[in-house]
């Protein structure tokens, strides 16, 4: 099965959008549409080649899940008290950021918002 997918070809190639080969399904197993995929570091890492070993493509990813579960992940948190230990900024933000960085002003991780780029 031909699925689309954002990785790696090669460790030199910049993660860009591709067509992969997956294995079908079999009767116990379960396949779901992922919207949203989280990127750490070490996912870099390895997609680079940097650790050895990485066999291409290479489509780095974690932290991954369908809509309804990160809807009961995000109910759960907020029946518990949990909050993100990140904070989104804008792109025009970014200087602001910086600067609450130098002042220690910061709680949280900064994540910038991509799409705000866009516009």
């Amino acid at each position: 099965m031909t699925v689309l997918a954002h990785g790696d070809a090669a460790a030199d190639q910049p993660v860009s959008r591709m067509e992969i080969t997956r294995r079908t399904p079999g009767p116990h197993k379960v396949q779901m549409k992922i919207p949203y995929c989280g990127i750490y570091h070490s996912d870099l890492h390895q997609a680079r080649s940097e650790w050895a070993g990485t066999l291409y493509p290479c489509v780095p990813g974690s932290m991954i899940g369908g809509i309804p579960e990160t809807q009961e992940m995000l109910n759960f948190c907020a029946e518990h008290g949990i909050v993100a230990d990140i904070e989104m900024i804008r792109a025009d933000e970014i200087e602001t950021a910086y600067e609450r960085m130098l002042k220690g002003d910061v709680k949280y991780r900064f994540v910038m918002d991509i799409a705000s780029m866009a516009g």
